[in-house]
């Protein structure tokens, strides 16, 4: 080491300086190259990553409000579909039909005689269901049936109706036997049964 010493003392002063000068530019260069330049692109690389991480959650919380929203807006889909459901329902239900108004009947004392459901006629949007009825009671109980069916959450319209009394007094007293037809309807129609295109 000595003998590198003596002879870089050996040298003149103006190319050692020279010298040293290239050394340094040899150490600042292999630092850049060895160094500084692969630590500062990882730190890019990173910067871009968390970048692109900071843009996910910002669309994943956007998507989450969005979601929360549609959520709501479904189940306020789902709560109105079910009401409309009730109202006209997409299966005939007759059965359960029959019990209710079998019971609103019952309730005002009406006598049902007969009780028949006709052929189902498709409309554009609709199905129209008619049932056949023979009623027997005062006008009273008959007033208070139709009250009590239109009244129903399905819809059911009472039509053709012919009233002739069949006994007893006057004034609302007397017995009659009445005959009509009550319509009620479902989902699904000839739109419905239309074949897509």
């Amino acid at each position: 080491m000595n003998n590198f010493v003596d002879s870089f003392n050996k040298i003149p002063t103006p190319q050692r300086v020279l010298v040293l000068m290239l050394i340094m530019i040899g150490i600042v260069v292999g630092f850049y190259m060895l160094i500084y330049s692969p630590v500062d692109d990882d730190i890019q690389t990173q910067k871009d990553t968390r970048h692109g991480l900071l843009t996910q959650e910002t669309e994943i919380k956007r998507k989450v409000a969005n979601k929360e929203e549609i959520m709501g807006e479904l189940d306020d889909l789902k709560g109105r579909k079910e009401k409309v459901e009730k109202v006209l329902p997409q299966r005939a239900e007759i059965p359960q039909l029959l019990q209710k108004i079998y019971g609103q009947a019952k309730i005002v004392g009406l006598e049902i005689r007969r009780f028949e459901p006709g052929v189902e006629t498709p409309q554009n949007l609709y199905t129209e269901i008619p049932v056949g009825m023979e009623l027997r009671g005062t006008y009273d109980q008959v007033a208070d049936f139709f009250y009590y069916v239109g009244r129903m959450e399905r819809i059911v319209n009472i039509k053709n109706i012919s009233i002739e009394r069949i006994s007893g007094g006057s004034f609302g007293t007397g017995m009659l036997r009445v005959s009509c037809d009550s319509i009620t309807y479902r989902g699904g129609g000839l739109q419905a049964q239309a074949p897509a295109q």
